[in-house]
């Protein structure tokens, strides 16, 4: 490389540079780097599927959820991802994106216990859905997984951090609170879990290049 000899450009700079612009030296470079290329790739994966998700986030339906929650498509690609590639990028995803979701959505005015359940942990749990990934029907059974997880996180938040939202019933009652919890949550968790079920059935059972789409990756 006289060129960049030439240039004053150091030898270990020239060499990766060389490896850089020559595909055997490309390959090479990766064949080195296997683990670093593949966190790149699960890197830029996860934030189109957060960025996915935030979109989705967007074109909700929360009318009869006066005091919070919503039936949207946001879940999906979080349980995409976390099918894709296991579940510690689905969870991580699930964090991001659940700060994102407190950031846009005000959830900081509720207080940092809220901030924790609702967004960070419940989001976050979504991401178990990679467990089960490998397993035959894992996608399904992690979808119903991520989804009642998520679920639970709601309903302690809702029993434990929320129950002045009870209404007319008595706040120091815990059974009226867990009932109030159960029903308020399941209320718009249960048509989360069918649209989310509705998209990964039917990919699931695809063995072409769209099925691939929720397929686990190495």
């Amino acid at each position: 490389m006289p060129f960049l000899r030439c240039a004053g450009i150091p030898f270990s700079a020239r060499r990766f540079l060389f490896c850089l612009c020559c595909p055997a030296g490309s390959k090479g470079l990766f064949l080195m780097n296997e683990k670093l290329r593949k966190r790149l790739i699960c890197l830029c994966e996860a934030a189109v599927f957060v960025a996915l998700a935030t979109v989705l986030n967007l074109l909700t339906f929360s009318a009869t959820w006066a005091q919070g929650g919503s039936v949207s498509f946001t879940m999906i690609p979080l349980i995409i991802l976390a099918l894709r590639r296991g579940p510690l990028w689905g969870m991580a995803a699930g964090l991001v994106f659940g700060l994102i979701d407190c950031t846009m959505g005000g959830g900081f005015g509720n207080g940092l216990p809220s901030v924790l359940v609702d967004y960070l942990a419940a989001y976050a749990l979504v991401g178990t859905a990679g467990f089960f990934r490998r397993v035959k029907g894992g996608a399904i059974i992690g979808t119903v997984v991520g989804c009642f997880l998520r679920f639970a996180a709601h309903f302690c938040s809702g029993l434990f951090i929320f129950p002045y939202v009870a209404f007319a019933w008595d706040t120091n009652t815990l059974s009226q609170n867990l009932m109030y919890s159960l029903t308020y949550n399941a209320g718009y968790m249960l048509p989360n879990l069918v649209i989310a079920l509705a998209f990964i059935i039917p990919f699931a059972a695809l063995k072409n290049s769209a099925g691939a789409l929720i397929a686990p990756r190495d």
